[in-house]
């Protein structure tokens, strides 16, 4: 043991010398087997670049590095682009990429050099052109190939895939306007997206009907009058395919009540909720300031007002008993003026408009990590999935709706 100590002094202390020293080359056994050429963009396989549908030029780095501490000699490296890697990749990973179009990219050069002395090649450029050349929203690879004959490459990191999202410029992305009446709302959502549903400050909630023709909502139909009981009454609708409807009070009570097909009939009032009660807590008002539907797992996350945690709430398959509270999460809401879930995730928009995606993870209900997803979302006062897409509401009483993709980043403004 102490010769193998001994060993292991006396290499470190020949490489702090020939770092003193830089003129000493010291040959190490088989380096032949430790070195080689690659490309570092290879390391990340698809290597991800979100740009915008601009005129011009955008650009996405490459350069070889030589895995030794220093090239021994000048190594010459040859870039390339190989399309036809795209229908390879796509087969092995069960992806649909589509190959970048002729002229939507340019080498800054085919051919470049690590210098003896040296670990790398400059960082090179390669220029993509979106508008005009890729559409929006749509997933594009590019598969970049290096290749050398003055040294061993390496053969797994010999191709770097660069997969390309184009999305549309701040303040260029697309609305359509689905209805110019729609009156102040402290609450907004989806009902089994075949209605969106409103409450509003004194009590009314209103019921307005999607008409797939002409994919506009219609005129609202008032379906309650007095929804003001309670300190701080929630509603929600639960599922796509299921015709529930969730209301909770200030004492954290959960009402549970079977509504219609398309939401607009009139909702019963909470003194007629008889057999269909159910509830969770007792006491202690203001406990909870969010209610939110998740559509993976078939719960409820009740979010905690004093330290921003949530708890998920497992029920049954027809909603007629609560089983439990499954996990509890820390996350960082205080901030996050609106929540909402799209296909499964969440999704905030902050105080000041940005927009970030927390991943679910439904197997051990854990929220992670957010990514930022979007900015100027501040100019509307309520966000909601519907379908697929989003439909927000401005502060003049307009919906609006975007054709939304995650591909993409979405900044308004």
């Amino acid at each position: 043991m102490k010769k193998k100590f001994l060993g292991t002094w006396v290499m470190l202390l020949a490489f702090m010398c020939a770092c003193d020293n830089k003129d000493v080359v010291y040959e190490i056994p088989g380096a032949d087997k430790y070195t080689h050429v690659y490309l570092l963009q290879a390391v990340n396989v698809p290597n991800s670049a979100s740009l915008f549908m601009i005129e011009g030029t955008q650009t996405l780095d490459y350069s070889a590095f030589y895995s030794g501490l220093t090239a021994p000699k000048d190594i010459h490296v040859r870039f390339s682009v190989d399309p036809t890697l795209v229908d390879e990749y796509n087969e092995i990973n069960q992806t649909s990429y589509e190959a970048m179009p002729e002229g939507s990219y340019e080498l800054e050069t085919s051919e470049s050099v690590i210098p003896a002395g040296e670990s790398r090649t400059p960082l090179l450029k390669i220029s993509i052109h979106t508008f005009g050349h890729i559409e929006a929203f749509k997933s594009y690879l590019l598969p970049l190939v290096v290749e050398t004959s003055d040294a061993t490459l390496n053969q797994e990191l010999s191709v770097a895939y660069y997969q390309i999202v184009g999305s549309y410029a701040p303040g260029q992305i697309p609305r359509r306007l689905l209805n110019d009446n729609v009156p102040n709302a402290i609450e907004m959502f989806s009902y089994r997206d075949k209605s969106l549903v409103t409450r509003s400050e004194d009590g009314v909630v209103r019921s307005y009907p999607y008409d797939a023709d002409s994919q506009t909502f219609g005129a609202p139909k008032t379906v309650a009058n007095d929804w003001t009981y309670g300190f701080v009454p929630h509603l929600a609708a639960v599922g796509g395919d299921s015709p529930k409807f969730l209301m909770t009070d200030g004492a954290w009570l959960i009402w549970v009540v079977t509504w219609d097909e398309d939401g607009s009939t009139p909702l019963p009032e909470p003194s007629n909720f008889t057999a269909l009660n159910r509830w969770l807590f007792t006491g202690g008002a203001n406990i909870f300031d969010r209610l939110i539907y998740t559509s993976r797992t078939d719960g409820l996350f009740g979010r905690w007002g004093s330290d921003g945690s949530i708890s998920y709430y497992q029920f049954n398959s027809d909603w007629t008993a609560y089983t439990g509270v499954a996990f509890r999460n820390f996350v960082n809401w205080s901030n996050q003026r609106i929540i909402f879930v799209y296909k499964g995730d969440f999704i905030t928009i902050d105080e000041v408009g940005d927009m970030w995606l927390y991943k679910y993870s439904a197997g051990d209900y854990r929220i992670n990590s957010p990514t930022k997803v979007g900015s100027g979302w501040d100019m509307y006062t309520h966000v909601t999935p519907f379908g697929d897409h989003i439909v927000a509401r401005d502060a003049d009483g307009n919906l609006w709706e975007y054709e939304f993709d995650l591909r993409g980043f979405w900044a308004l403004k």
